[in-house]
């Protein structure tokens, strides 16, 4: 298709990502609506912004489309699917491009495939791969590397290249135990190679579309967040960007050397992020200068927001997708219902960033239950065993209704996606003491550095909550009067006795988070064993089914607590309906009532 570019000499460029199968905007787990997601609101917010634009409009995501909701989930165990509804929903709103995400491959290669055939668009990836070849140019390529868009200005034609990239995937062992079919390579050393064989084929612009986050440095290895490294390259002229569920430009990323996150400018590049699950478009005109060889010569960059807050209306679902979704929604609502546990307590995420609760007790003992009914080689090894496990849901850019909340009682399959957001290979990691140390520092950067005397909020705008981890099976505090990855650990201990470097651990975690540090980290497991056949899930499901007849109950164990500077004093939302506030040793915790946004402001003074 050849898009025309009329006098006004400017491309707009709408982007979404991490919708994470939430095609309408409906809550499944709560079985209710939620005006904050849905690609479905999104569209109407699509048809707003192509009818206010005379020149040529691309729409493009940047991945993680088919994952993380109930409706994903449900449709990933269906080997008769014939196709996806959000593809179905791409199609209809005449999607250009896209590139994949990290969770699209959760469900195995062969599920991805399935799903994006039907796709009107191509998908575009240059660095997760069938097969990796010796140098880039020998490597087996699973999608089309790169696309070129031709657009007509006049008499002339620019051809725009789109060149897509997603975090490295090395495949965790799948359901049915086969082995690992997907190789990666890390986006810079793709890039190299990629972007200029797409200048060498006729691009004269090229637009970067990256499932990575914007980062800070030029690291060749953290490819989560390989935003400046990627707008870095000379011949990339503007970048689409996802991963990390925030929003680019606007105050979720801080200023830096080559961040201007109000000019919303990568490098002095344009770039966006359109947050998560639907919450956002992104929208960037781009004003072309084709007069001597083609240029951006200025652009405008924003995201906007499905909803402002409790008190406006939400944005109208646009009923194209209603309708196009009309049975499998009625299928999602019953499949979440299916009856699968019960609950001893009400479990909730309400304070899990604040201390132990629980919930992240609960996550924990299943974790470790699971993995010691299947002891392999590294839990024969004598050494001593603990867990790593985070809270999916803690409100921030997610909204007042982004926490987790189970009641006590019978619960469904709902319930336990609300419990554990995402069906997570679990992984045993051999580490030592000093590694072990630098993942827990990386953990506490959820948190803002606190000073004596001043007033400010808790939690880190630009670091989602679910960056955090409880490492269950170790004491230890964390000191919010120096930076992460500072010292803010401190008081290490295992079994009271304080942790030496020589010391070594095996650790239960999830193959995500392990891919994630050994990329961003440089963690080096000594010895790595993933559990083949099992997903979290089902680790959870067998541990709340373990007792015939019984409800299992988790009391909260004593792993880390926070500590600050004197008189500090923090602020953090929290949600609607919030548990009674704990009683936390050295912190008074006070109920300040309902923000704008419809989350309970809380204070903590030190």
């Amino acid at each position: 298709m050849t898009h025309v570019m009329e006098r006004t000499g400017v491309l707009r460029l709408l982007a979404t990502c991490d919708t994470h199968a939430h095609v309408r905007g409906f809550d499944y787990i709560r079985d209710r609506p939620n005006p904050g997601i849905g690609l479905s609101r999104i569209a109407t917010l699509i048809e707003d912004a192509r009818r206010d634009h005379a020149g040529p409009c691309l729409l493009l995501d940047a991945g993680d489309t088919l994952q993380g909701g109930l409706m994903g989930d449900m449709l990933a165990a269906q080997p008769d699917m014939r196709a996806h509804p959000a593809i179905e929903a791409m199609n209809a709103l005449g999607y250009s491009s896209a590139a994949p995400g990290n969770h699209d491959f959760d469900f195995g290669l062969d599920f991805l495939k399935r799903a994006t055939r039907g796709a009107d668009f191509p998908f575009l990836c240059c660095n997760v791969l069938a097969r990796r070849g010796a140098v880039p140019s020998e490597d087996e390529l699973l999608f089309q590397p790169w696309h070129i868009v031709p657009i007509s200005s006049g008499d002339r034609v620019l051809r725009l290249g789109l060149i897509g990239f997603a975090p490295p995937v090395a495949s965790p062992p799948s359901r049915n135990g086969r082995p690992a079919t997907v190789e990666s390579r890390p986006m810079l050393e793709a890039a190299q190679y990629h972007v200029p064989c797409l200048k060498a084929a006729g691009a004269d612009l090229i637009i970067a579309i990256a499932h990575t986050g914007i980062g800070g440095t030029t690291s060749l290895s953290d490819d989560d967040a390989a935003g400046v490294p990627l707008a870095g390259i000379d011949e990339i002229d503007a970048l689409i960007l996802g991963h990390m569920h925030l929003v680019f430009p606007g105050p979720d990323h801080p200023e830096s050397l080559h961040v201007d996150p109000e000019r919303g400018t990568i490098h002095g590049k344009p770039a966006v992020m359109a947050g998560q699950s639907g919450s956002h478009l992104a929208v960037m005109d781009l004003e072309i200068d084709g007069t001597n060889g083609w240029r951006i010569k200025g652009h405008r960059s924003r995201c906007v927001p499905i909803t402002n807050g409790a008190t406006t209306a939400p944005i109208a679902e646009d009923t194209r997708i209603l309708d196009l979704t009309k049975d499998v929604h009625k299928e999602t609502r019953a499949f979440a219902r299916r009856p699968v546990a019960t609950l001893g307590q009400r479990l909730t995420s309400h304070w899990s960033l604040i201390t132990n609760d629980a919930y992240l007790t609960c996550l924990s003992e299943a974790l470790q239950r699971g993995v010691r009914a299947r002891a392999g080689a590294l839990l024969n090894s004598g050494l001593p065993l603990i867990s790593a496990v985070c809270p999916f849901r803690t409100g921030g850019r997610g909204g007042p209704l982004n926490f987790t909340d189970v009641p006590a009682g019978p619960i469904g399959m709902g319930h336990l996606a609300d419990l554990y957001a995402f069906s997570n290979v679990p992984i045993l990691l051999r580490l030592g003491a000093m590694d072990l140390r630098r993942w827990m520092e990386q953990a506490t950067s959820v948190y803002s550095l606190l000073r004596p005397d001043r007033h400010g909020p808790l939690f880190r705008s630009d670091v989602p909550g679910f960056q955090f981890d409880a490492f269950h099976g170790l004491t230890y505090e964390i000191n919010l009067a120096v930076p992460a990855r500072g010292g803010r650990v401190r008081d290490l201990r295992h079994s009271g006795r304080l942790v030496e470097d020589s010391d070594e651990f095996i650790v239960a975690t999830t193959f995500h988070r392990a891919r994630s540090l050994i990329g961003r980290l440089g963690l080096r497991p000594r010895a790595a064993e993933p559990l083949e056949g099992i997903d979290m899930r089902d680790l959870l499901l067998e541990h709340l089914t373990a007792i015939d007849g019984q409800s299992v109950v988790a009391r909260p164990k004593t792993v880390w607590r926070l500590i600050g500077p004197p008189g500090a004093r923090a602020w953090f939302d929290g949600a609607p309906q919030m548990e009674q506030a704990p009683l936390l040793d050295g912190i008074r915790i006070s109920h300040e009532g309902p923000t704008d946004a419809g989350f309970t402001r809380m204070r903590l003074n030190f």
